[in-house]
Parts: C-alpha cells; structure tokens; sequence
C-alpha cells in the first residue's frame, strides 16, 4: 500500500489592522451612519437655496452633501471665475450673497 498524503495545512491568515494593533477581530468598529441620518447643515441649505434660485440646478434643498450641490457649486464658481472648489467657502457665499440677492451665511 501506497504511504497516505500528507494532509494540506490551511494557509496563514493575513494580519488585518486590528491584529497589528492588538486588538482582537471582535472589537465592534463605531456604526456607520448613513447621510439620511446626518444633521442637516442650514448653511449648505442657504447654499443650496441660493443656487437653486439662480438656476443652478437641480439641487435638492436638503442641508446635505450630495454630488448634485457640488456640481453646481463648482458651475458657480467657473462661471464666476473663482477657484473651483466644490466646497462652501467664506469667498462661496459673498459671491452667493451678492449674486442671487440673499443672505447666504
């Protein structure tokens, strides 16, 4: 009779982070939370108000971050020819202000 094989070692498992970090793989990460449940922000919704009534749109007047806001922040800021950014800044919102006629804080 032929010698019996050798059995197959499973293969070693990569470390992960938690291992190198000496924690063990059960340590609960913090929930994520999804946007639905971010506060909303009423200064990217004065933003977003803005934008909408000068026809920078459609954006959803919501207080969140979304694509859509970013977009059409950065087609404010091209055609006003600021830096394109795609983020509320101080500069953001004086030119909001003094181009859609409301008060964008």
């Amino acid at each position: 009779a032929a010698p019996p094989l050798p059995r197959a070692r499973p293969a070693p498992e990569a470390p992960t982070l938690a291992s190198l970090a000496g924690q063990t793989e059960t340590a609960a990460a913090p929930p994520v939370r999804p946007p639905a449940e971010l506060p909303a922000s009423p200064r990217l919704m004065s933003v977003q108000k803005a934008l909408a009534k000068i026809g920078y749109g459609p954006v959803r007047i919501d207080g969140r971050d979304s694509a859509a806001t970013r977009a059409a922040i950065e087609r404010f800021e091209r055609d006003r020819r600021l830096p394109v950014t795609g983020t509320v800044s101080d500069r953001l919102l004086r030119e909001l202000t003094a181009v859609s006629g409301l008060a964008v804080q």
